[in-house]
């Protein structure tokens, strides 16, 4: 009938709406909580104010204290360049390892391993119409020369905020090859990821006596993008909670108009020797299956949805799309609605209840 329908409909709508604001905030944190998701591989961005370099061009390698420091367990420095991919200017960033490994974040493909391959972000790739496999032609201060994409990047902040999706990464000897002795538009960082276990206030304490006189310690800072996503955060999870309750509404409105509807088949059961006890499990019953049948739907569905709008967002980021699967949150939503609806069926049940047999079968 028309009112178990609409409940059954109501129930799986709120729930498809629950389920997908789950997923889609879930995902949100887990991208916000770790830093390698949009791009800070690190620990700090620090520098040294006796760092030398030991090749004429700016992103060639670099001898630093940093590298014999206690507490520090990779170092790397990061060439900056401006460039033009194929017309499109960027920054570049050429990544230089001098103790241990740190690298950049992948999104799709693999880093560069040598010197005539690039990493671009979704916004780069977009612009410039290419793909990863394809080869771009890529003009610095040494001129044009052709890279082969090997893979989709992110550029977190070393200093001043950075376009997350825009730019390219190489190796500090694909860097170098666009680098010139004599340019102005280049320069570098240092990055440093400390030990496991090692005395994180005394490692600081060192690494911003190397660095005071020249630039701070800097950790890791969201980026611009994220941080307005995660600001309106807030927004899905109140209209979730509102429809929740909207559908919550829709079920107990269902139930007193089907209980309504229904005084004849109730009257009945009373007559062959129904208790009131009996009568409102009936009652209970039924809010039960419409829940059950709603979650049947609903979970797999917002799960889709939420998987859908959650690839939407991650792709207009450039950062990976993979969700983060609310399972807890689903869980705990079967019970919870459960109990919800049974609750709500209670005033139709004590009413149901109190059915008089006699009066309503005369009145029929």
């Amino acid at each position: 009938t028309a009112p178990v329908w609409s409940s059954v409909i109501g129930t799986a709508f709120g729930i498809v709406v629950v389920v997908a604001v789950a997923l889609f905030s879930a995902s949100l944190d887990q991208l916000v909580s770790h830093p390698a998701a949009y791009g800070w591989t690190w620990d700090y961005v620090t520098s040294d104010t006796t760092a030398a370099q030991t090749t004429p061009a700016t992103c060639g390698n670099l001898d630093t204290r940093l590298t014999t420091m206690k507490g520090v367990a990779a170092v790397a420095s990061i060439c900056t360049l401006d460039l033009d991919v194929a017309g499109h200017p960027v920054s570049g960033w050429g990544y230089t390892d001098l103790l241990g490994h740190i690298g950049p974040t992948i999104v799709r493909g693999r880093a560069p391993k040598v010197r005539d391959e690039v990493a671009l972000g979704a916004d780069t790739l977009a612009a410039v119409h290419r793909q990863v496999g394809d080869s771009v032609r890529i003009t610095g201060a040494r001129g044009p020369l052709q890279f082969r994409i090997v893979g989709q990047t992110l550029l977190s902040r070393l200093g001043d905020p950075e376009p997350l999706a825009d730019g390219a990464v190489f190796t500090g000897a694909g860097a170098a090859r666009l680098d010139s002795a004599n340019s102005d538009n280049s320069s570098w960082n240092l990055i440093v990821r400390l030990a496991p276990g090692a005395d994180r206030s005394d490692t600081l304490a060192r690494l911003d006596a190397i660095s005071r006189a020249d630039t701070p310690l800097l950790g890791a800072a969201l980026p611009a993008e994220i941080d307005r996503i995660r600001q309106i955060d807030a927004l899905p999870i109140a209209l979730a909670a509102f429809v929740g309750v909207v559908a919550l509404a829709a079920v107990g409105f269902a139930l007193v108009t089907t209980v309504r509807r229904r005084r004849r088949e109730l009257a009945v059961l009373k007559t062959l020797g129904f208790r009131r006890g009996q009568v409102r499990a009936t009652v209970a019953w039924h809010a039960t299956t419409v829940a059950l049948v709603g979650l049947v739907v609903g979970i797999p569905l917002g799960l889709v949805v939420g998987r859908f709008l959650w690839h939407e967002v991650a792709t207009e980021l450039g950062v990976s799309t993979d969700p983060t699967w609310p399972v807890l949150a689903a869980a705990v939503l079967v019970p919870v609605a459960l109990v919800a609806v049974n609750l709500i069926a209670a005033v139709p049940a004590r009413s149901a209840a109190r059915t008089r047999p006699a009066v309503v079968l005369r009145s029929e």
